[in-house]
């Protein structure tokens, strides 16, 4: 917080013999004193939210809460229950015993054993929540069933049965179908306000600093209070977790209910990785790009990085930078610089991504790391920002819409107090308070929807 220290000068007259040297009392007093007119801010921060705006990637909302439907895997496998003593065998046949309690695989079907060995399905028992027992029988009647069939592992592990095709003979029945049902996806507003107050006093004072030909500091005290705004909009946006508490306390007089953030969702349906603190090489990030492709249909990502991730970003994957301009989907039509970021283009495996130090995880007023599990000054958030088949954005922006369509994404509200303010109607000032200080309210509803979260991933030092 600035703090103006202003001498006094020494009212007395005062009559010295000698020199008039800059140690004279009297002289030094009245001495013009130099300012900038320029405020320097000492942390300089880029939005997230700003991004997501200048792209597009916002939507209004009638309700708290907003949804969408995904659809996962439609194959899944049976996991066997213990397979040394679970495994039933009689010669060509063998009686599996799952720890499923839901029936997936389904007779004619041909699965995947263990071992890699391919088995029918003769009948399927038990399930609607009772354990699953799947019979199987050797395509070749020739070869028997063996234990390692089913336990290949020397050592004790998951062992899990695959469903790839289905076999069936001449006048076949044939059997129930599956059913395959998409997810709902559930994320809630969070309400975000604040209040800036300024009293007559410093409503009126002329300061040192003359900022945008203003001596008031009310004015910049505006600037200041809505950059803290915003910050406290990218940090929910980031990092808010799932909230729903009881009306207590802070003059809340209903419940209190928030959504969950961007780095929430990704750890825990997103693609993560780590590599040892203080040793990156460069296969930690070609290995964790390999395991993102698996799960996300992007062949691109921008990257948001601490400063140290981008130093190791910068020593070891240098024989993958691409020289030129950018051109990932979002920023294809634009310069980056147009964004107010700087991009750095890397590319492997035919996967390009686009680095970007995000300088709120350098801020230890913000990540106190020493005590944390996750140092952000190390960490790299990939978010895939291109869009799905239907054209939604795999990364948007949610906010309020109210009765006359505005939107709470930065509404901003006055309650003029008993001052002399710019509001003049009839030669008479406005006041809605008897208190000498003019209020100002800002708020934001703001959510952030993410579809498809197995497109975007976390890789940090561990």
């Amino acid at each position: 917080m600035a703090t103006f220290i202003v001498s006094s000068p020494t009212m007395a007259s005062q009559t010295e013999q000698g020199k008039t040297t800059s140690t004279n009392v009297y002289l030094s007093a009245i001495n013009t004193r130099e300012w900038g007119d320029f405020l320097h801010i000492k942390y300089p921060e880029y939005s997230l939210v700003t991004l997501l705006g200048m792209l597009g990637y916002e939507k209004s909302t009638t309700q708290n809460d907003f949804h969408h439907f995904e659809m996962d895997r439609t194959r899944e496998v049976a996991t066997i229950a213990q397979a040394d003593t679970d495994v039933t065998i009689s010669t060509i046949t063998a009686a599996v015993l799952t720890s499923d309690t839901v029936q997936f695989i389904i007779p004619y079907d041909v699965c995947r054993l263990p071992s890699g060995r391919l088995a029918t399905v003769d009948s399927v028992s038990g399930g609607g929540g009772g354990a699953v027992t799947i019979n199987f029988r050797s395509l070749d009647p020739t070869v028997n069933f063996v234990a390692a069939d089913f336990d290949p592992l020397t050592t004790d592990g998951v062992e899990t049965i695959s469903q790839l095709y289905n076999l069936a003979g001449e006048c076949f029945t044939a059997p129930q179908a599956r059913s395959h049902g998409p997810d709902k996806v559930t994320n809630s507003l969070n309400k975000i306000p604040k209040r800036t107050e300024i009293c007559d006093d410093e409503y009126t004072n002329t300061k040192e600093l003359t900022l945008g030909g203003q001596n008031y500091w009310y004015w910049q005290q505006q600037e200041i209070d809505m950059a803290e705004h915003k910050k406290d909009v990218e940090m929910a946006i980031l990092f808010g977790e799932s909230a729903n508490i009881a009306a207590a306390g802070n003059s809340n007089t209903g419940a209190v209910t928030g959504g969950y953030g961007v780095i929430p969702k990704v750890t825990t349906d997103g693609t993560r990785g780590t590599y040892p603190s203080g040793g990156f090489v460069e296969t930690d990030l070609i290995d964790f790009m390999t395991e993102m492709a698996v799960y996300s249909r992007s062949n691109q990502w921008l990257a948001l990085i601490g400063n140290e991730a981008w130093r190791d970003i910068t020593l070891n994957m240098r024989d993958y930078h691409v020289s030129g301009g950018v051109d990932y989907g979002p920023f294809a039509d634009a310069n980056a610089a147009e964004f107010g970021i700087s991009l750095g283009t890397y590319k492997f495996n035919d996967k390009i991504v686009n680095f970007s130090e995000y300088k709120p995880f350098n801020d230890p007023k913000l990540f106190p790391q020493q005590n944390a599990s996750i140092d952000y000054k190390n960490f790299m958030l990939f978010l895939n920002l291109g869009e799905d088949e239907n054209n939604d954005p795999y990364v948007q922006l949610r906010y309020k819409q109210s009765q006359n369509g505005m939107l709470y994404k930065m509404f901003k509200t006055v309650q003029l107090g008993n001052m002399i303010t710019n509001d003049i109607v009839g030669n008479q000032n406005i006041t809605s308070s008897a208190e000498a200080c003019h209020r100002e309210f800002m708020t934001t509803w703001v959510g952030v929807q993410m579809r498809g979260t197995n497109n975007h991933g976390m890789l940090y030092a561990a």
